[in-house]
């Protein structure tokens, strides 16, 4: 859980940079491409723009997505470090 509390909040930070850079720059700006192509939004953005299925969505939807699918994965990185670290402290039987 706190993998996934962890990826949640720096996907959204990241969000919230990547907006406030395109508000400030304006549209049509390449000073804010680096904060989506190399942060959390990256690899969902690519897949966003290549699947007939999130066409049809709003571009806000991309970072709820991003959010969601980073916190999944963040937990799920967290409890098998979490089960690898138990396994570690147990003593053998």
């Amino acid at each position: 859980m706190r993998g996934g509390v962890i990826g949640g909040v720096i996907t959204t930070v990241w969000t919230l940079l990547s907006y406030g850079c395109a508000v400030t720059t304006g549209s049509g700006g390449f000073a804010c491409l680096p904060l989506i192509f190399f942060g959390p939004l990256g690899p969902l953005a690519s897949i966003w723009d290549n699947n007939p299925i999130f066409n049809s969505l709003s571009i806000i939807w991309l970072p709820v997505f991003s959010i969601v699918i980073w916190f999944a994965v963040g937990s799920l990185i967290g409890s098998i470090v979490g089960h690898f670290k138990s396994k570690k402290k147990s003593p053998p039987v």
